[in-house]
């Protein structure tokens, strides 16, 4: 049984980077800033839901739930953050499988339905790092870090160590938060020189 006040520090801290990951994505494009928002909004209840659950002990239960469908639902968002430019249908498709997924978790009872999705996100963050990062090693790392953190936490979710998976969840989205900064920005930057190079031919 955990203690109260480590859920509560676990859930508060998410709450902060929620509210970072929030402001990061404020200088994105579209796409980015509006997946990035979404998981952290969807994190931000699950960090309630854990605060609740330090103060109302008999609230555990749902707050499980509810970071189930969160964990479902958030990790594919996140996955598409990082996408340069993902098609609606893919990204529909996305969202609806781990809202499916989570779903079938919490009604179903089965917490391996989310951890599935949880772990093809991760696998799609990994492979958009490889693809995006170049020789940016320490960036890949980053990434690479971010996903695998998202991961644990849903592993410390599914053994029962709900503090334990929220600290892990933020330390995911503040990860991912900040390499989607990183990669619009080295998406902009050819942009601004061809601009530039135009404007001096010109």
């Amino acid at each position: 049984m955990e203690s109260d006040s480590s859920l509560a520090l676990s859930a508060l801290l998410l709450c902060g980077v929620c509210a970072l990951a929030w402001r990061l994505a404020g200088g994105s494009r579209a796409q980015r800033r509006l997946n990035l928002r979404f998981a952290a909004v969807l994190f931000c209840a699950a960090a309630a839901a854990g605060l609740l659950a330090a103060l109302i002990p008999s609230f555990l239960p749902a707050a499980f739930a509810i970071a189930l469908l969160v964990t479902a639902l958030a990790s594919p968002a996140l996955a598409l953050s990082l996408a340069a430019r993902a098609r609606p249908l893919v990204a529909s498709a996305a969202l609806i499988g781990g809202l499916g997924a989570g779903l079938a978790a919490v009604l179903r009872d089965a917490p391996l339905f989310a951890l599935l999705s949880l772990v093809g996100a991760v696998l799609a963050v990994m492979l958009l790092a490889f693809a995006q990062a170049g020789a940016a090693k320490l960036r890949l790392a980053q990434t690479i870090a971010a996903g695998l953190a998202l991961a644990g936490g849903g592993m410390a979710l599914w053994g029962g160590a709900f503090s334990g998976a929220l600290i892990l969840f933020a330390a995911g989205l503040l990860g991912l938060s900040l390499s989607s900064e990183v990669f619009v920005q080295q998406q902009a930057d050819p942009a601004l020189h061809r601009a530039i190079g135009g404007a001096r031919l010109g």
